[in-house]
């Protein structure tokens, strides 16, 4: 009966081909006591993202439709964190876009990226209803404390790469910076580029000058057609 309930628990989470293709890493020990650290946390202290967008990103973008996955870091520790890496809620009374989104949305502001007709959308789902898996490499984090929550994350992270390195070998995966690139050697055989963080740039006071969309859109297209390059 447990196994039934945690079988529909993580459907409903992370939507039926994702829970399929890791159904060895979420019938695991390990996702049992993440699990329960979780409610812990959120019961006990203030997290991010809200709790039922912890797995947000996987619903977003579904197995079938992967393209391309963005590492991130943690989520915002300060409210904006929508459970999609990078992306913003932003409240404009209260909160601007955050220095690595910005520094994302100069790269279209300044006509980087090879496509017309073009309104960034500080949310990002443009890009995950294209199959753009936004991913954290935690998936929480606790209000106020960047890298909290990370030990509990490692394991979970490191399933979800090695799964998609596996069986989605045609995706594409961009790392920026250098916490995103230390899981490079999970993606062997897969595509991958790379970048600077867009934080990097923000700290420094410069452009982030990255071509990773293009190069990424280039590669789509060499393989399946032009209708298979991403609206940016």
């Amino acid at each position: 009966m447990k196994i039934f309930l945690m079988n529909d628990f993580w459907k409903r989470q992370l939507g039926d081909g994702w829970s399929a293709n890791l159904a060895d890493l979420l019938s695991s020990s390990y996702a049992d006591k993440l699990l329960n650290k979780l409610n812990e946390e959120y019961k006990n202290k203030t997290v991010y993202p809200a709790k039922p967008n912890v797995f947000r990103a996987f619903r977003e973008t579904p197995w079938k439709d992967l393209r391309v996955v963005i590492i991130g870091q943690d989520p915002y520790h300060d409210g904006r964190a929508t459970g999609l890496a990078f992306a913003n809620e932003i409240d404009f009374d209260n909160l601007s876009p955050s220095p690595s989104l910005r520094k994302i949305e100069d790269v279209f502001s300044y006509g980087d990226i090879n496509h017309t007709d073009f309104v960034f959308d500080h949310s990002l789902t443009r890009w995950t209803k294209q199959g753009v898996l936004m991913l954290n490499t935690a998936l929480t984090v606790e209000k106020g404390r960047p890298g909290s929550h990370s030990k509990y994350w490692k394991k979970f992270t490191e399933g979800v790469l090695k799964t998609i390195a596996e069986w989605r070998p045609d995706c594409i995966f961009m790392l920026w910076g250098g916490h995103a690139k230390a899981y490079k050697p999970l993606l062997k055989g897969c595509t991958v580029l790379e970048s600077v963080h867009p934080v990097y740039a923000s700290y420094k006071g410069v452009r982030w000058q990255c071509n990773n969309f293009n190069e990424a859109n280039e590669i789509l297209e060499a393989a399946n057609g032009a209708e298979f390059r991403i609206l940016w």
